[in-house]
């Protein structure tokens, strides 16, 4: 097995790890995305121009960082939508909403 090497390294940031990376209108749903590094991740997929959208168990909470992240990113299409992971029938919603949208 041949070793894969990158030129980023602990000290890369994601912003300089997708740079170069088009990612417009290509929909990315990120987990726990209202908090830590799932806020930087949304940031991130915002400014390479994704469809973000923020799965997150309470959306009134999370409403405050799309608007951040909309602020500061000047990208429009960021949501939040309700995804619990401990409710199965949460989780196939949200799948089937996912395909229903393609």
């Amino acid at each position: 097995m041949d070793r894969i090497t990158t030129p980023f390294g602990f000290a890369s940031t994601a912003d300089e790890v997708a740079q170069g990376i088009e990612f417009s209108g290509e929909p990315v749903s990120i987990t726990g995305g209202a908090s830590g590094i799932g806020i930087e991740t949304a940031r991130t997929f915002a400014n390479i121009g994704a469809h973000v959208t923020l799965a997150v168990r309470n959306v009134a909470a999370a409403a405050p960082v799309v608007a951040e992240l909309v602020a500061t990113t000047r990208h429009q299409e960021i949501q939040a939508e309700l995804l619990d992971l401990a409710d199965r029938g949460d989780a196939r919603s949200s799948v089937q909403k996912s395909r229903a949208a393609e």
